[in-house]
């Protein structure tokens, strides 16, 4: 392949008086072209860099620092990818005024960073923190930078960064914002020459925050959810004796009661804690009495709550009644249409209900009506009874002195001639 164009070199010119205006050429040279066969690709020279020019004074022109252009193939190889084949031009070189050449009985040595700072650092919010390396040479300036908008920018002695040019960089109080953050030193020689350090990466890490929440699921069951910041490690205690290191633990308590549950929790840079108390309450068990269950409507009926468990709600249920539907501990009902009624009582408290259903508890009947009809044969009496409804208890009484009788359809012999007073008493309780 062809060689590579050799870089432009240092210049340093130092002078009093310049009669003529001096052009300076420090130009990398261009790298070598090849004239390959059509089948075979021997790579073109990149180019050189420029070179770096160092002066004290004005009347320089005509100052070239290009980088040298990149060699090329001449002739057309199909195993080459391009003319340049990869090669490329090289970088523009760099002027800067100096303002005296360094002189002494010490040699100049070339400087070196022998530790650089590390890679990535973690810091705690608010801690102190410090940056720094060891450099070998003579008289070296140093210089620390932040990457702030797609470039390096120096960084400015004050209460926020202390040492900014020392090879030592205090950052007192490390500060949300600079999470993210990218730092690097620039080392500058007597003679100009710069050198970069590795970057660091700044991970600041703040206190942890504990904090949860906790949903009852089950009579006694309850599910935490962790909702603490900047955890590591975590410690529940449940106030019942127990606890757990898991993140969203479930818990079953014993019973009902008051339990402080606290969560604690820590990282690298401290920790927290947080405790709440949680009250569990007794299961809610539905159940009432009531002071009349049936009879000739209409009628009223009282009933009373006799539930358990600090109920704070009623939703009580009277298919039949007036009303039909009452949230009141103790309601009373009026019952105006026959029929068979269910009762319905459903009750709740803070955290979970019950209900009771007692199915034709309630037996409303229609007035009773006596009514009937006879027929004669002789001393004997046949006797039909059209009361309404059916399934009465029926009483005769025939008005001759007799005993009475509870048949529905009964017949009777008098013992004589005459008028009698026939009566039928019907009930339906």
């Amino acid at each position: 392949g062809g060689g590579g164009g050799g870089a432009g070199g240092t210049v340093v010119f130092r002078f009093e008086t310049l009669l003529s205006a001096l052009s300076v050429d420090l130009a990398g040279g261009k790298g070598a072209s090849t004239d390959n066969l059509v089948d075979r690709c021997y790579g073109p020279g990149g180019g050189g860099s420029g070179g770096r020019l160092l002066f004290d004074g004005a009347g320089l022109s005509g100052i070239d620092l290009d980088g040298g252009a990149a060699g090329v193939n001449l002739n057309a190889s199909s195993a080459c990818s391009d003319p340049a084949n990869g090669a490329t031009a090289g970088t523009d070189g760099q002027s800067a005024f100096l303002s005296d050449i360094p002189g002494g009985a010490t040699p100049n040595q070339p400087f070196a960073i022998a530790t650089q700072p590390p890679a990535s650092i973690n810091a705690c919010l608010d801690s102190l923190l410090q940056l720094s390396l060891v450099a070998t040479g003579n008289s070296l300036q140093y210089q620390w930078q932040i990457y702030q908008d797609g470039s390096y920018v120096n960084l400015v002695e004050g209460a926020e960064f202390q040492g900014v040019q020392s090879p030592v960089l205090t950052i007192p109080n490390v500060p949300a914002g600079l999470e993210g953050a990218v730092f690097r030193c620039v080392l500058t020689d007597l003679c100009g020459d710069q050198l970069h350090s590795a970057t660091t990466l700044l991970q600041v890490i703040p206190l942890p925050t504990a904090g949860f929440d906790l949903a009852i699921t089950g009579l006694y069951t309850v599910q935490f959810a962790n909702l603490s910041t900047y955890a590591q490690d975590l410690l529940w205690d449940f106030g019942d004796g127990n606890s757990s290191t898991e993140t969203d633990p479930e818990h079953i308590f014993a019973g009902p009661g008051s339990y402080l549950i606290t969560l604690s929790v820590q990282n690298a840079c401290g920790s927290s804690l947080f405790s709440d108390t949680l009250e569990l309450l007794p299961p809610a068990v539905a159940d009432f009495d009531l002071d009349f269950s049936g009879g000739c409507v209409p009628f009223d009926v009282q009933f009373s709550d006799l539930s358990t468990g600090m109920i704070t709600s009623w939703e009580w249920s009277f298919p039949g009644g007036d009303p039909a539907s009452s949230d009141q501990p103790n309601p009373t009902v009026t019952y105006n249409t026959p029929g068979l009624y269910d009762v319905s009582l459903t009750v709740s408290n803070a955290q979970n209900s019950d209900q009771l259903t007692l199915t034709g508890l309630i037996e409303a009947l229609p007035f009773p009506t006596a009514d009937f009809s006879f027929v004669l044969s002789g001393d004997t009496v046949f006797f039909t009874n059209l009361s309404s409804p059916p399934g009465l208890s029926y009483q005769w009484t025939f008005g001759d002195g007799s005993a009475p009788s509870a048949q529905t359809n009964p017949l009777h012999v008098y013992p004589d001639t005459g008028l009698y007073e026939v009566s039928l008493v019907v009930n339906n309780t």
